[in-house]
């Protein structure tokens, strides 16, 4: 890191530049000398965006003596009023002067030298307070020793008149002073007790009112009552909950009533301090905050990347706060010990304060580009940093220590300019400010001032060109009401260096930009178009229509469009140091809103663009003048005074878009004018060419820039559509899409030349690049739920485009640009037609979060190319066997692969008894199970089990087999091809009349067939399908014809005792088999039977018969 005194030049910085002062050696000698010669803004260094320099007046001998004489520079600490005045402490001794030089006041500065009040601790500055009464032109000071023995001069020039108070605070140490004067000043203590002191003068003698703040219970631990006179009351035990102080602030509201911050550790508050009489005031709590969580989520996010490995040891501080913009910008540190990254980075967090209800997040948050190596040991001195911000709007703030000094602009990215004390001698003892600039108090230069650069605001030429015009100041009565005048008005004072008037104009730019959001965001929009759409002033052929002056003074337009680029990097930079650009919203464009942040970047890409195809005259003149003609005559715009047509396109740069249709109507009457082969590749190459210059040189600059316009973090409730993804009037996409066809139709197929092949192919492929990713980004800015629509449009479009480059062997083209876009149909066609399965792994892997593999999977069953997935090369048998557990049919196929023979065999089986369509398919599936059931290592008992039931269905086909084909085909049915027969059609199947060859052995079937039921078998459906079948055997014969003199010789022959006599012989419990007869008689089917004398008669005797036998 450079020294303070370092010889190396400025140039040399790089990112972090390092301030060089110019100094001599410090010894004793040569330090009174140093400080003797430091006159009123002597500069000192200058860097990109300040000039250093000594500030006010010489410093006094006794102060230099000090320095110079001090044992221990920590001894020494120095406070710098906002009024003019210093404090100095070394040791007990309290040096008062004034630093800052008035017009009428003399270069020489009177100091003052008090005695503090004693103490066994370190007096330091910060416990000193310096206020200015009516009573005297000198200030009044209060000091407090670390042990809170208060010491009060009414005026410093008589040390004599001084008071003293003394208090216990239990051992609790002060920490500082803080004014809220009239009332007096805040003391706090570093274990955040606050106590408010009030000095007074009564009867011409002084005293001191001190009282505690009044803290609801499990607050801060502080003082819990009131104190009057000299003084202190008993102080309550501090809580063991007390928390390390870090920084309280005031701001006055009125002449008896401030609001206080306080910051200590992580929690911040709000506090209101008014006077109740003259004697007395008042004070309540507002809120609470407790910042931590919200502290640790912001570093998670900006810095370790959301990884939740980090998060548990994730280290965060709040190290310092001030004012900033409505509310307070916090200094805090983030670290962590669970990964690679061990630095210790710093961020600012701004909390808007303006409501009386907490912040519930940090409306900005911002890493800064500086972190040390984090070692626990040095923790103090790496959270020893405090925060400067010079005015509340100020663009620029300073993080110190006493070695070093980091000044910060502020905006999306945080520059950081460092300045290292490290080496020298050269310490900073204390701080400040005063009107407006940064202060710092040094060991050899005094009092050094920042002073805004001008390189900092951008280059002379163009800014004083810009003062005038552009951002001419409006008139006194549009200023009051048009916020568009008073931003103009605002950026005219910056970009001149006005910034004290800027920051007035600020002020009222902030509170009509919460009331309305659009109107700051059409304000901003409208001074936008002013800059890229500007005159050039000093242009004679513009006299009638340019304004009193320009963003640019050249004649040249390649020059002005580079002017005007600058003035719109200035106007970014304008936004973004007064906290306007965060409060930027939407815009609306036609039917379209999209951010106004992505309208400005629009804006500046158009300039590039203008730019870009002006490179493109030398070798193409004739085509852009063309094309430029006709872009103004298609908008209606007259060509006069002298001017060319150039003079007048580039001028109004933000119809710049309309030159790419001119291009392409250009391209298709040469197209159709002459079809010669040489002809056509050279105007469809031309134009290729000037396409892809444009649009690489815009996504050169979105991407270069994509961090400054806050791209990152698109949540303003638009769509993310640039002006090369918009269709219409405003937008190019449809435009791209056309000369994407005009390859297609004309050129991709045309030549044999490998040169031009090259040059053509690569062309097109980079043109649709461009093309696909308008409509990636476009998707990204999308919620989920309302992406369908535009993906359906995406995925066609993207196919539509890189398919063709497939039929003209452009795999490599067709991988690049399918691989970035994940285009996975493309991807496996090229590795089929390749033939290349180690590319297919290849993705596999490379694509594995995008689920590839699923993906492969799926196309090779819609292609009916079911046995690939299987293939050893494709790898990922964990992915295919996820995959298949939605596919049955394909899943056992995995098991048996895997030899996981018991899951093949239970899939194989579910699959069998889901089957209703083919007979053959069942039958298969169940004979396979049982293969894959008897080859498995799975218990004999189980297997055998599993046999059984396999065996059971199989059964059941058998039957269905059995089926005399004349029946089946009675039904329509084909007998080799059928359909998977429930229990219940195959029973009637069987003893249907279609079966007219049905005999005994038919029906034993069908009852049979009844075990094969879900229900049980007296279950009354089952019962009922049971008398059916019997009936249906009885009325297979004529029994009216049976000859009753011999009925067992007559019932013989029937199919009814055929069935029972078959059962009989087969060993069937007879009792349960036969139905019962009266039953039977009753069935309605045998109702014509019933009556009959001689049925009832053969029936009966055949069951008499029956009954006596197995009886």
């Amino acid at each position: 890191m450079y020294s303070p005194f370092a010889k190396t030049p400025l140039s040399a910085a790089k990112k972090r530049n390092k301030i060089l002062f110019p100094a001599s050696p410090r010894t004793p000698g040569s330090q009174n000398c140093s400080f003797g010669r430091s006159f009123t803004n002597s500069f000192i260094q200058e860097t990109a965006n300040y000039v250093i320099e000594s500030y006010g007046c010489p410093l006094p001998v006794l102060v230099t003596e000090a320095l110079t004489l001090a044992e221990k520079v920590s001894d020494i600490s120095v406070k710098l009023e906002p009024f003019g005045y210093a404090s100095l402490v070394c040791g007990r001794q309290l040096l008062i002067w004034k630093y800052k030089l008035d017009s009428d006041q003399k270069t020489n500065a009177h100091c003052r030298e008090l005695t503090l009040p004693p103490s066994d601790l370190a007096h330091k500055a910060d416990l000193v307070h310096l206020f200015l009464t009516d009573e005297s032109k000198l200030p009044s000071a209060l000091a407090v020793s670390p042990e809170g023995h208060v010491r009060y001069w009414p005026n410093i020039n008589h040390e004599g008149s001084s008071v003293d108070a003394v208090t216990d605070l239990q051992g609790q140490e002060c920490y500082s002073l803080t004014s809220v004067f009239p009332l007096g000043c805040i003391l706090s203590t570093t274990t955040s007790s606050l106590v408010i002191i009030t000095p007074t003068i009564g009867d011409g003698h002084p005293s001191v009112i001190c009282r505690t703040l009044t803290l609801p219970l499990g607050v801060l631990a502080g003082i819990g009552r009131r104190v009057s006179s000299f003084i202190f009351g008993v102080v309550p035990t501090q809580t063991t909950e007390a928390k390390q102080l870090n920084r309280v602030l005031s701001v006055k509201c009125s002449d008896d009533e401030y609001i206080l911050y306080v910051l200590s550790s992580s929690t911040l508050q709000k506090w209101y301090v008014s006077r109740k009489d003259r004697k007395e005031n008042s004070d309540q709590l507002v809120f609470e905050a407790d910042l931590d969580q919200e502290l640790k989520q912001s570093y998670a996010d900006k810095v370790f990347k959301k990884d939740s490995c980090l998060l548990s040891g994730l280290k965060t501080w709040c190290l310092d706060m001030q004012l900033y913009l409505s509310g307070v910008m916090v200094l805090t540190a983030g670290t962590t010990h669970s990964g690679a990254d061990n630095n210790i980075h710093y961020a600012l967090g701004v909390l808007d304060t303006s409501s009386d209800l907490p912040p519930q997040s940090f409306s900005s948050f911002c890493i800064t580009d500086y972190s040390e190596k984090y070692e626990e040991e040095l923790e103090e001195k790496l959270l020893n940093y405090k925060l400067i911000c010079p005015t509340a709007t100020s663009s620029f703030v300073f993080i110190f220590n006493s070695e070093k000094i980091l000044c910060i602009q502020m905006g999306s990215h945080l520059e950081l300019n460092e300045m290292d004390f490290k080496s020298s001698a050269n310490l900073i003892l204390g701080s400040g400010t005063c009107d407006g600039l940064p202060l710092f108090f040094t060991m050899v230069h005094g009092v050094i001032s920042f002073v805004p650069s001008q390189k900092s605001i951008g280059d002379s030429r163009i800014i004083s060109s810009m003062r005038e015009v552009s951002f001419k100041e409006p008139d006194s009565s549009e200023s009051t009401e048009n916020l568009a005048a008073i931003l103009r008005n605002a950026m005219c004072s910056y970009c001149s260096g006005d910034i004290e008037k800027c920051e007035k104009l600020i002020k009222q730019i902030l509170p009509k930009s919460l009331s309305d959001d659009s109107e700051l965001d059409d304000a901003v929009i409208a001074l936008s178009l002013g800059i890229i759409d500007d005159y050039p002033v000093s242009d004679p052929r513009w006299c009638e229509s340019v304004p009193t002056d320009s963003v640019s003074s050249s004649l040249i337009i390649s020059y002005q469009l580079q002017d005007k680029l600058k003035a719109h990097d200035y106007l970014l930079n304008f936004l973004k140091a007064f906290g306007l650009f965060d409060k930027l919203s939407t815009s609306k464009i036609g039917d379209v809103i999209i951010p106004t942040n992505v309208l400005l970047c629009e804006h500046a890409e158009k300039l590039v663009a203008a730019k870009a195809i002006r490179l493109f005259l030398t070798d193409h003149h004739e085509l852009i003048e063309n094309a430029v003609r006709d872009s103004l005559d298609k908008r209606g715009i007259e060509v006069k005074n002298h001017l060319t047509p150039q003079d007048v396109f580039f001028r109004e740069v933000s119809s710049f878009h309309t030159i790419f249709p001119s291009l392409i109507e250009w391209e298709m009457e040469e197209l159709y004018e002459d079809e010669s082969l040489t002809k056509i590749l050279n105007v469809v190459m031309t134009v290729n060419k000037i396409f892809v210059g444009l649009l690489d040189a815009i996504t050169e600059y979105r991407d270069k820039n994509g961090e400054v316009y806050g791209f990152q973090n698109l949540d303003s409730g638009g769509v993310y559509l640039p002006w090369t993804g918009r269709d219409g009037n405003t937008g190019i996409r449809s435009i791209i899409q056309k000369q994407l066809f005009v390859n297609l139709d004309h050129t991709l197929k045309l030549t044999d030349s490998i040169q031009i092949q090259g040059v053509l192919y690569q062309q097109y492929v980079d043109i649709l690049n461009f093309y696909v990713a308008s409509y990636k980004s476009q998707l990204d800015s999308l919620k989920s739920n309302k992406q369908a629509p535009l993906l359906k449009e995406y995925e066609k479009e993207r196919s539509t485009f890189i398919k063709p480059l497939l039929a003209v062997e452009q795999y490599e083209r067709a991988a690049a640009i399918a691989e970035k876009y994940l285009d996975f149909d493309i991807l496996i066609q090229i590795c089929e037609e390749t033939q290349s399965g180690d590319r297919l792994q290849r993705y596999m892997l490379q694509f594995a979060d995008q689920k590839f593999s699923e993906f492969v999977f799926k196309w090779y069953l819609n292609k009916g190319q079911r046995g690939k997935i299987f293939h050893k090369h494709l790898g990922q048998k964990e992915e295919l066997g996820n995959f298949l557990q939605s596919h049955d049919n394909l899943k056992w196929l995995y098991y048996i692969q895997q030899e996981q023979y018991e899951s093949a065999h239970v899939t194989l089986k579910q699959l069998a008894l889901k089957e209703t369509e083919y007979l053959n398919r069942k039958k298969t599936l169940l004979s396979l199970s049982k293969l894959v059931s008897l080859v498995s290592d799975i218990p004999e008992d189980t297997k055998r089990h599993q046999i059984e039931g396999i065996n059971l269905e199989q059964d059941l086909i058998i039957h269905q087999e059995a089926l005399p084909v004349s029946t089946v085909e009675a039904f329509g049915l084909d007998p080799s091809n059928m359909r998977v027969f429930q229990p219940e059609e195959l029973i009637e199947m069987y003893i249907t009349d279609e079966n007219a060859s049905a005999n005994a052995y038919d029906f034993k079937i069908a009852l049979d067939l009844l075990n094969f039921m879900k229900k049980p078998l007296s279950d009354p459906e089952v019962n009922n399908i049971r008398i059916h079948i019997w009936c249906k055997a009885i009325l297979k014969d004529n029994w009216e014809e049976l000859d009753t003199n011999n009925p067992l010789e007559a019932i013989k022959e029937t199919i009814f005792f055929q069935i029972i006599e078959l059962a009989f012989d087969q060993g069937v419990e007879m009792h349960d088999f036969i139905p019962d007869v009266e039953e039977l008689l009753l069935s309605p089917e045998l109702s014509q039977l019933a009556d009959n004398p001689s049925f009832k008669f053969l029936i009966q005797a055949g069951y008499e018969h029956i009954m006596k036998i197995i009886d």
